[in-house]
């Protein structure tokens, strides 16, 4: 689920009458669904850019498998095209400028950047994390400079964050349980959710 810049409009992943996921999205003020694309095996991983113009998501075939990233206007009829990699779990940068995913283009879980323009995506995805243990959720800082995701590099799940180059890797937490989700705060903080007590509980940690 993800709101509009403007928040009179939410977009969201829901089953169709066959049971296949879609992406829909709603204004507020009449709560009628609208289907963001039609002719995809099913579509998911919705996220609304920072000015309100596209949505990225995700498409996958009958096997679940990702076909690639696309972009469409809620309030028009085009669609670019991203990628065409077994990517999803796109995360626009603040300015709008830049989407981080997650690809198994390599074989195994990792965090890309794209730069996207007006016209699509504007060269290649530039790798960001290399590493041979799961690297995903990407999100961005507020102030675009790092981006911080999940890995299970350490043997448990823990929070990370690097630059937008991929480089100064910084690890955020580090423990015995697994940090379940998190979120940047406006000063550069993360709240994350953690069960150290075998039930959620939520922390709150510097990103430096």
């Amino acid at each position: 689920v993800a709101w509009s810049p403007d928040g009179q409009r939410i977009v969201y992943t829901s089953p169709d009458a066959d049971g296949s996921p879609r992406v829909f999205w709603l204004r507020l003020s009449d709560l009628l669904p609208n289907r963001l694309l039609f002719g995809s095996d099913s579509e998911a991983d919705s996220a609304w850019s920072p000015k309100g113009k596209w949505v990225a998501f995700a498409l996958f075939n009958t096997e679940g498998d990702s076909l690639g990233l696309i972009l469409r206007n809620p309030d028009g009829v085009n669609r670019l095209q991203i990628s065409q990699s077994p990517d999803r779990h796109p995360s626009w940068s603040p300015d709008g400028k830049k989407l981080a995913f997650v690809s198994i283009r390599d074989g195994d879980e990792e965090i890309y950047a794209i730069r996207v323009g007006d016209n699509g995506p504007e060269g290649q995805a530039v790798r960001i994390t290399d590493n041979p243990s799961r690297d995903f959720n990407p999100a961005w800082s507020t102030d675009g400079k790092r981006i911080a995701f999940l890995s299970d590099r350490n043997g448990g799940q823990d929070i990370f964050s690097v630059n937008d180059k991929g480089e100064d890797l910084r690890t955020l937490t580090r423990n015995n349980v697994e940090e379940v989700a998190f979120a940047w705060g406006p000063d550069g903080r993360i709240v994350f959710e953690s069960q150290p007590s075998g039930k959620s509980d939520l922390f709150v940690t510097d990103s430096s």
